[in-house]
């Protein structure tokens, strides 16, 4: 970083030497404004530090050389205007004590504000800034917050484009605005940028309402918020999108924020990471979605959440997500981890789809609290493995399976129990509902090849199906059990499990079961091809021949 600002610093003062060499005419910038300034097509210089007292917008077509700063009451950019920085500062380029409009086109070059106390490097901006034109920032610095702008208001974009290459400060990497960030259209683009602490990218004190343009961050990195940084605040967003790419920091790789609530648009994150937790996403309470898409691929972190933490509830009542190879290296939720520090749980109405995501504990998801309920949507979990639970592993709460489609394949646990699903608090439940759900080539290490259910199963409508399931030790597709009793209650639905075997199809070793409609089970192999269909389970097939348990049943 030191010796591209140095080549950069270098190329500036080459540039200005071959303009003199060239015998353009630099004039100084004027000291007083009377509303208006028209600057035709001229090179300027400010050579001390200026201030001017009125409110003035500026028009034309020129360049200017700031060996000082300059500052306003208030501004409006016209035209075009080059603000380009040929020495150090401990202040902004550009200081605004009231509110500044970007109408045209502004560009500043290698600002640094060197002053701890000072923030901006390259503007300043005391009141509100509107953007409906175009600026762009390369190589900007402060100390303090907002490498390239710091806005003591609020925030708001229109239209136009805004570009960030290379800027830096403690917080707010480009951007630090005090109040809220309000977009509705033209494009937000940060590259190369980097905070010390929070917000790579931006760091907000307000709200970050999107309602149309775009936000694309790339290769930005903090010590939280590689991308974005809001933690008491909330993500409102309704239409519009968002792309974020290599961003990384130790927690919050992309993003930090106390909520983040979507009903439109589109958020893709892709090869973003953490060296603690939280790959992608940190969020202090809930994730509620509503509309919209949004899509995880390539997330890590070294601990929870690798490409998300959901601290309180996750939420999805429409719209869809893709989670795609997220990983967390050495914890739980390869993808999700949901409810640490709340009770809210996960409730999922929309379309979920997880493919190739690892963890310890929960492949896909991990529940620590609150349980989670799938419900009038499709569900989908492919290639996830963990130690434990393979796709999902709800470890407080029940699992409640209310309606839609819910389908697990190949997914395994390596070391430990719940090949796909593992349900494993000691009073949680897993609650079969309603709608279908569908288990192929599942396998774990010990119990459940499948599913893996502690304390009991009820169903009370739906089908479930199991094919090709096994473990190498009990329940080869499902195992329930716990000593002070682990039970399996049906009064309607299905159960079919065909081709499930080591230990047997189903295993229930401490408690009873109780069906009052059929449950479906046959075993193939080249000795015997013919189905065995058994609808009382007093025997269970194993390898070796057929077993009694010796337990007490109602009969079904």
């Amino acid at each position: 970083a030191i010796c591209t600002f140095i080549w950069m610093e270098f190329l500036s003062f080459a540039l200005l030497i071959l303009s003199f060499a060239a015998g353009e005419e630099v004039q100084d910038f004027p000291e007083s404004c009377q509303k208006e300034l028209q600057l035709g097509s001229k090179k300027y210089r400010v050579t001390s530090r200026t201030v001017i007292h009125q409110s003035c917008s500026i028009h034309g077509d020129v360049e200017v050389e700031l060996h000082a700063p300059l500052l306003f009451d208030a501004v409006e950019l016209h035209g075009s205007v080059t603000f380009l920085a040929t020495a150090s500062f401990h202040e902004a380029c550009l200081s605004v004590a009231g509110p500044m409009k970007i109408h045209g086109s502004v560009e500043f070059r290698s600002c640094r504000n060197n002053a701890t106390g000072s923030p901006g490097g390259a503007v300043y901006v005391g009141g509100d800034l509107h953007v409906d034109g175009s600026a762009r920032f390369q190589n900007c610095h402060a100390e303090s917050a907002g490498g390239a702008i710091y806005v003591d208001g609020d925030f708001w974009q229109s239209g136009g484009t805004m570009q960030f290459d290379n800027c830096s400060a403690e917080n707010g990497g480009a951007l630090s605005v005090h109040g809220g960030l309000q977009q509705s259209g033209g494009t937000l683009s940060f590259g190369g940028c980097s905070a010390r602490k929070w917000g790579g990218a931006i760091h907000l004190e307000g709200d970050l309402q999107h309602s149309g343009g775009s936000v694309n961050v790339h290769d930005c990195t903090a010590s939280e918020g590689g991308g974005l940084y809001l933690k008491e605040h909330i993500v409102d967003w309704t239409a519009g999108s968002m792309f974020a790419s290599n961003c990384s920091s130790s927690r919050g790789g992309a993003m930090v924020a106390k909520s983040l609530v979507q009903s439109g648009g589109q958020l893709d994150f892709e090869s973003c990471g953490a060296s603690i937790e939280a790959g992608v996403l940190h969020l202090q309470q809930d994730l509620n979605q509503t509309a919209g898409s949004m899509s995880f691929k390539g997330g890590f972190a070294a601990a929870r959440g690798g490409c998300a933490i959901i601290e309180n509830r996750f939420w999805q009542m429409g719209g869809s997500m893709l989670f795609s190879n997220c990983t967390s290296q050495r914890s739980h939720g390869g993808a999700i981890h949901v409810g640490h520090r709340g009770f809210g749980g996960l409730k999922a109405s929309g379309k979920l789809t997880f493919r190739g995501c690892s963890s310890n504990s929960g492949g896909a998801i991990k529940v620590t609290a609150g349980g989670a309920e799938f419900s009038n949507g499709t569900f989908l979990f492919e290639d996830c493995i963990a130690d434990t639970g393979g796709a999902v592993s709800v470890s407080a709460g029940h699992f409640i399976h209310s309606s839609g489609s819910s389908t697990f394949s190949r997914c395994r646990a390596l070391t430990s129990v719940g090949g796909a699903l593992k349900v494993e608090g000691a009073q949680s439940l897993f609650k079969m509902r309603g709608g279908s759900m569908r288990f192929s080539d599942c396998w774990a290490f010990s119990n459940g090849g499948a599913l893996f259910v502690m304390k009991g199963l009820r169903q009370q409508g739906g089908d479930i199906e199991l094919m090709n399931c096994s473990s190498t030790s009990q329940g080869g597709g499902i195992y329930i059990g716990l000593r002070d009793g682990g039970n399996l209650e049906q009064d309607a639905g299905s159960i079919s499990l065909n081709k499930c075997y080591v230990a047997g199809g189903w295993h229930y070793p401490f408690g009873k079961l109780s069906c009052r409609r059929r449950i479906w089970w046959w075993n193939e192999s080249a000795a015997d091809a013919e189905r065995q269909r058994i609808n009382v389970l007093l025997i269970m097939p194993c390898h070796k021949g057929w077993r009694s348990l010796h337990r007490r049943f109602r009969l079904c």
